[in-house]
């Protein structure tokens, strides 16, 4: 009697972007570790506008982009993407020191809870939430080397607002940890501008900071300007120069994966997530498949 053939199962580490260009260039998040609550103003700037119902800072950005950068699975459910996530291995992504399981769960709570609107005036808009919901996953579990205990994974859904930079933006794959190690918000939003652009050119500190969306005078500006040239090691491991009152981007530093001794200890590498690819950014795909059930 001939076997029924069974569903083909997704490999481990996904082809899904960091982040976008667009969510780096709108001033979807504040340049700030501390955002304050935005009430759903339009922002313009030069490569479209949108508005944003709720805190979204740099810290939400890191969250974010490590969510996508640790997914080890996806499957499309309904219209969303399903994210299966080891959150052990996103909150080593954020920070070497580990990042509190409790401030990773409430930064996913205002990722949920904030309502965003993308326009960019090429055709598409973003609207809605990044993410839709996150929970437990019943199904999935990884051993702690630690207690040799069985810890749970989690589902991150992504939401409309989310889907359509995946699907309609310019990807940009890249490891998010030296970008989320950066002391100061200003410095995180300066280096995910740079970095956003093939090419930036040479571009002065002030015109970076303005487009970020940093006042233009007064002490925040002058703090700014002060937290760039202090974060300037550090925006250098990212492939971000500062120079004579400059920025520009530095296209030798790799943008590849790399594995701490911690990484290792807590089963956390990050070599073992989503594939780089090399040379130029390609275009995401048109649409994300349905890989077969995951048992999310």
């Amino acid at each position: 009697m001939t076997q029924p053939k069974q569903p083909k199962q997704p490999k481990l580490g996904i082809d899904l972007p960091t982040t976008t260009v667009t969510q780096s260039r709108v001033q979807l998040f504040q340049p700030t570790q501390r955002p304050t609550y935005r009430r759903g103003d339009w922002i313009e700037t030069s490569w479209g506008r949108c508005r944003v119902t709720g805190r979204l800072g740099q810290r939400h950005a890191d969250a974010w982009e490590a969510v996508c950068f640790c997914a080890d699975s996806k499957r499309e459910f309904n219209g969303r993407l399903e994210l299966l996530v080891d959150p052990a291995r996103v909150r080593r992504t954020m920070s070497s020191k580990g990042y509190s399981g409790a401030g990773l769960n409430a930064l996913l709570i205002d990722l949920t809870a904030a309502l965003v609107e993308i326009d960019t005036g090429e055709g598409w808009i973003g609207s809605g939430h990044l993410i839709e919901n996150q929970f437990q996953s019943k199904l999935k579990t990884k051993p702690d080397p630690l207690t040799k205990k069985e810890r749970s994974l989690i589902v991150v859904v992504v939401g409309e607002a989310g889907m359509t930079l995946l699907n309609k933006d310019v990807g940009r794959w890249r490891n998010p940890a030296p970008i989320a190690r950066l002391t100061s918000g200003v410095s995180q939003a300066v280096a995910r501008l740079v970095l956003s652009h093939r090419d930036s050119g040479r571009t002065r500190i002030d015109t970076a900071l303005t487009a970020v969306g940093v006042p233009p005078d007064g002490a925040e500006r002058r703090k700014a300007r002060a937290r760039i040239r202090g974060d300037a090691e550090g925006l250098a491991r990212c492939g971000v120069v500062v120079s004579d009152g400059f920025v520009f981007c530095d296209r030798r530093v790799p943008q590849t994966p790399d594995e701490s001794e911690n990484d290792k200890k807590y089963n956390c590498s990050m070599t073992q997530s989503v594939p780089q690819p090399p040379g130029s950014v390609p275009q995401p795909p048109g649409g994300l498949g349905y890989l077969g059930p995951l048992g999310l």
